[in-house]
């Protein structure tokens, strides 16, 4: 039995335990590390030119061009059989000389993608899933913090919010059964201040108990599914009890956010 199915079977106390506990595993996950230090200098070279930017960007694409050439067995292949040496690519654009990688050719075989040892700790990852089926893949938890990082500093920073702040999520972890008839749907994550909510019960009979739960969470930001955030919109509309949820943003993310759609949220949540 797997952790979803055993997670499944657990009575709703115990749901609820698990639930935290994960959020406190992916803390130092996520956030430990370079995190901070990441965040900081994101921050910083939103100000930079776009002269040392491009600089910037040209280093990075050669070192980690160098070290996959020599470290990962499909890249190390793959330059052999091209006839390139790793340091002809100078520049990003260089990166043209370069077959579009598929994720078919990753699906067929996740290893060849993996470095030699010594190989350092890496974190399952999974894809959302968004344009077919999700990929599963390793990163280092120094990628995976990066990813946050930038997530952080050009997305939450931007939208007038930071990491700890109050947030509702709608996003696509099955976090209530799907059976599950009766709420509540959704389960508290303490560590990282959220509530999470499931994108899967969003039924009209269901939707008044969502608006209470979140009207007692009173979410800084709501974040998730442009649908999930939208349909709640629409509800909120529909009952005009536009006063009870007001963020102070709303993040929409996996699926194009119609004019229509931001008309909605926007009228819905301020």
């Amino acid at each position: 039995m797997n952790r979803q199915d055993l997670y499944r079977r657990l009575p709703l106390p115990a749901q609820q335990a698990m639930a935290a506990a994960y959020g406190v595993v992916q803390l130092p996950i996520r956030h430990g590390g370079r995190f901070r230090s990441d965040v900081r200098d994101l921050d910083a070279r939103q100000w930079w030119s776009p002269d040392r930017l491009q600089r910037d960007q040209d280093q990075r694409v050669r070192a980690m061009v160098l070290w996959c050439a020599h470290r990962v067995p499909h890249y190390r292949d793959l330059f052999a059989e091209l006839g390139l040496d790793a340091s002809d690519v100078r520049t990003a654009a260089d990166l043209a000389q370069l077959p579009m990688l598929d994720k078919e050719t990753v699906r067929a075989d996740p290893e060849r993608f993996l470095p030699d040892l010594p190989r350092p700790k890496l974190v399952a990852q999974t894809t959302g899933g968004t344009t077919g089926t999700p990929l599963a893949y390793w990163a280092t938890k120094d990628a995976v913090r990066f990813n946050y990082a930038t997530y952080e500093s050009r997305t939450r920073a931007w939208s007038g919010v930071r990491f700890g702040d109050r947030m509702a999520s709608f996003h696509g972890q099955p976090i209530v059964p799907a059976g599950q008839e009766r709420g509540p749907f959704w389960r508290r994550n303490p560590a990282f201040n959220q509530l999470y909510c499931s994108v899967y019960h969003l039924s009209d009979a269901n939707l008044p108990a969502y608006l209470d739960a979140l009207a007692a969470f009173r979410p800084v930001v709501l974040a998730g599914y442009t649908s999930a955030i939208h349909r709640l919109a629409q509800y909120v509309l529909r009952v005009g009890d536009t006063d009870r949820i007001r963020p102070r943003a709303v993040i929409v993310s996996s699926e194009t956010l119609l004019p229509a759609a931001r008309a909605d949220i926007e009228a819905a949540f301020g």
